[in-house]
């Protein structure tokens, strides 16, 4: 009897031992994450530094729009991301298949997965050079509503990701579902117009009447409705035509006091709304709840903002005033959180999501703002200009958080809200763009802008 006893406690060890693994497999929380590189790679103790290298990475692929702004302003919208988005898409599958099936070191899995990460970090100047794109097909009267579509559509990707996770509980299956999602639209690129503003700055007029001739059909509308302004522009490109020197082109944009201030002030907007949207998720993120809540809840509010911006700023406060408002907002709450942290728990959880409320509606207004304060010629350089920059904060935020001692951290709390009213005061100098046609180009000996023909506005 004793040994049969012995024996059934034996076994229950056995399988609470198993349970154990199962559970908490090296310390992981097998049950919540699934299985995950940090689990196969056991990135922990001294190698656990190497986790912030795999989202890190996706970040640094953001500054890759330095380059393909500027070629997405010389080649064309449409081409720069149909070849971006097959190039992520045929890399992702190389390297996903080669980790999956092919026998190699921890180490090399490791490598292979940075550079998937970096290439994945690619939807950063896709989304960018599509954004620019949208605006361009749209007249002024829309342009509110479908810039706030588009970043609503990246919060709802968030959660599209977050429920991937949830599904697939492993990495590798994890991966393969991101890229298939990516891979599927991929179609649909053939079909997508050129911008006719980039057509018309590029003087490529015999594209430019298709391009509209196949929007006035899908909207409705006939030909001669814009024909003999078409026509008319023709004759008047014809006659004032003067080719600028490529260095002349480049001296004139350096010398122009309108565009490198927009350029400073935007850039300093960027950096500084993404560093407060990093930091106000990385704090949410550490609260004691399932990753996945979180992450939901955080894409619900975000998508709460981006409404609440597109019904401002579609109002009588335009782009400028809501975007001072919303980030004035963002500024007190983020100035609050550290004075309610040690007092009201609740609180703190209330003022934090407040705090990312303001700031998607923010950002919201931010991409839109400044894709419309720069003319056709350079608006995809400019916007991938802050979109880099803005990859400083996004890298910087988490960074600082996870280094700075716990005593000082509230200080970082104050500098980032100092830094929004900073923003507020420089946001200032910049002109309302609402209800006004994107400009073509700004003229370098007076500093005015000019607007482009009626022809090439989408009505």
């Amino acid at each position: 009897m004793f040994s049969l006893t012995t024996k059934i406690i034996q076994f229950t060890k056995i399988i609470i031992e198993i349970l154990r693994k199962k559970v908490f497999l090296h310390g992981f929380r097998i049950v919540t994450y699934g299985f995950t590189f940090t689990e196969e790679a056991y990135l922990v103790c001294h190698t656990k530094g190497k986790k912030s290298w795999i989202s890190t990475v996706m970040h640094i692929a953001g500054f890759t729009l330095l380059i393909v702004g500027p070629l997405a302003d010389r080649f064309g919208r449409k081409t720069m991301i149909i070849f971006l988005t097959l190039t992520l898409f045929l890399i992702c599958l190389l390297l996903q298949s080669l980790m999956q099936w092919v026998p190699m070191s921890i180490h090399v899995k490791f490598s292979l997965l940075v550079l998937n990460q970096f290439i994945l970090g690619l939807t950063a100047p896709i989304g960018s050079l599509v954004f620019v794109l949208m605006l361009e097909l749209t007249s002024y009267s829309y342009r509110s509503l479908v810039g706030t579509i588009a970043v609503t559509c990246f919060a709802f990707g968030e959660a599209l990701a977050t429920l991937f996770a949830y599904i697939t509980k492993n990495w590798q299956n994890n991966l393969w579902s991101i890229t298939i999602f990516i891979g599927l639209p991929s179609i649909y690129l053939y079909f997508i117009n050129e911008s006719p503003m980039y057509l018309h700055s590029k003087k490529k007029y015999i594209q430019l009447e298709n391009v509209l001739r196949k929007i006035s059909k899908r909207n409705g509308k006939k030909e001669d409705d814009w024909n003999s302004s078409l026509k008319e522009l023709l004759n008047q490109e014809q006659i004032n035509h003067v080719k600028i020197p490529f260095k002349e082109k480049i001296l004139k944009l350096i010398t122009n006091r309108i565009l490198i201030q927009r350029f400073i002030i935007t850039s300093i907007i960027a950096f500084t709304g993404m560093l407060l949207f990093i930091k106000i998720s990385y704090g949410l993120a550490v609260m004691n709840i399932s990753p996945y809540i979180a992450m939901t809840i955080g894409s619900i509010v975000e998508i709460c903002g981006y409404i609440s911006a597109n019904i401002v700023m579609s109002g009588r406060l335009g782009r400028k005033y809501s975007f001072m408002m919303f980030t004035g907002l963002t500024s007190l709450c983020v100035f609050l959180i550290p004075l309610l942290t040690k007092r009201s728990t609740i609180g703190t959880v209330i003022i934090s999501q407040f705090g990312k409320f303001s700031i998607s509606a923010s950002m919201a207004i931010t991409w839109i703002y400044i894709s419309e304060l720069f003319p056709t010629s350079i608006r995809s350089s400019a916007n991938g200009f802050a979109v880099a920059v803005s990859r400083i904060g996004a890298i910087l935020a988490p960074v600082i958080d996870a280094n700075i001692d716990e005593h000082y951290l509230s200080i970082t709390f104050y500098i980032y809200a100092a830094l929004a009213l900073l923003v507020v005061l420089l946001t200032c100098l910049l002109p309302e763009t609402k209800n006004v046609p994107l400009t073509d180009r700004i003229d370098s000996r007076n500093n005015q802008e000019s607007i482009p023909p009626p022809s090439t506005q989408i009505q």
